[in-house]
């Protein structure tokens, strides 16, 4: 009976095919197995299935680990190995160039100045004591005293010196030179030097 290339299967649900027909009157059958090697196996384990194929009643390896069973034949199988590597492959240049551009700018900022007025203020009075220098809001008066001659000595306020400060705010439009910086990129051929 010729049955080679038949699907076998065994209880731990490995897979072969036979190498050869099965014949019931050999004692063993060889196997091709799906994750490599040849075995052989007793041919009265191999029984049909009802799909198709045959089962054998044992596993694979309790055939050949049996004592006086042949042994399993490991047939090596080839592996390709993929090696990768990579390398530098110039594909072009840049070339940055920076420019510096001026341009007049107008600057306006308020300046601050501090003006002072000095006014004299005429008093002509007598005064029982001298007056100390006081401030009335922006202006600090200082009273400046005489002594005056009568029958009795008696003190005269003279005058005061008035002296008041006042902020201003006036503009003074100048001219400024600033500078700005720009960057120019161009793509250069990989054999311009």
């Amino acid at each position: 009976m010729e049955e080679s290339g038949f699907d076998v299967i065994d209880e731990a649900d490995r897979r072969g095919r036979l190498v050869k027909g099965l014949d019931p009157r050999e004692p063993e059958t060889a196997v091709r197995l799906d994750d490599g090697g040849e075995i052989m196996v007793p041919t009265d384990r191999l029984i049909r299935r009802p799909g198709g194929g045959l089962r054998l009643t044992s596993r694979f390896t309790d055939v050949s680990e049996a004592p006086g069973a042949p042994r399993l034949t490991v047939i090596p199988v080839l592996e390709e190995r993929l090696e990768v590597g990579k390398r530098e492959v110039e594909t072009g240049r840049l070339r940055v160039r920076k420019r510096v551009s001026e341009q007049e700018q107008t600057v306006d900022e308020p300046l601050l100045a501090d003006e002072i007025t000095l006014e004299r203020v005429l008093i002509n009075r007598f005064v029982d004591q001298a007056e100390a220098a006081r401030m009335e809001g922006d202006t600090t008066v200082i009273p400046l005293h005489e002594e005056r001659l009568v029958l009795e000595k008696r003190l005269f306020l003279r005058e005061e010196v008035r002296i008041t400060k006042r902020r201003i705010e006036r503009r003074a439009p100048q001219q400024v030179t600033v500078q700005r910086e720009e960057v120019i990129v161009e793509r250069v051929d990989v054999n311009e030097k």
